[in-house]
């Protein structure tokens, strides 16, 4: 019986390993630079500049499944390491 459960607990855990959320930089709240949690399937990390009408060229950073951003952007460069568009 000890076997089993120990056979589901290390079954459970390693399903819980495989289902890593990454965290990249972002915006957070009052627009400070904080760690951001991604959505499922996002599992890239961005930095982005694009102009702002107000502000000029404005730096962008989060989370995306595919290297995009929806709007046009000046330039966009992505990683898939946790946190790691903090240097981009």
């Amino acid at each position: 019986m000890k076997t089993l459960l120990l056979t589901m607990a290390m079954v459970g855990f390693m399903c819980l390993e495989s289902v890593h959320t990454r965290i990249c930089i972002g915006l957070g709240r009052w627009l400070y630079v904080s760690p951001v949690k991604c959505l499922e399937g996002e599992n890239l990390c961005y930095s982005a500049f694009k102009m702002n009408p107000v502000f000029g060229i404005e730096q962008i950073r989060g989370c995306t499944k595919d290297c995009t951003y929806p709007e046009p952007v000046l330039s966009i460069e992505c990683c898939s390491t946790d946190k790691c568009n903090d240097l981009l």
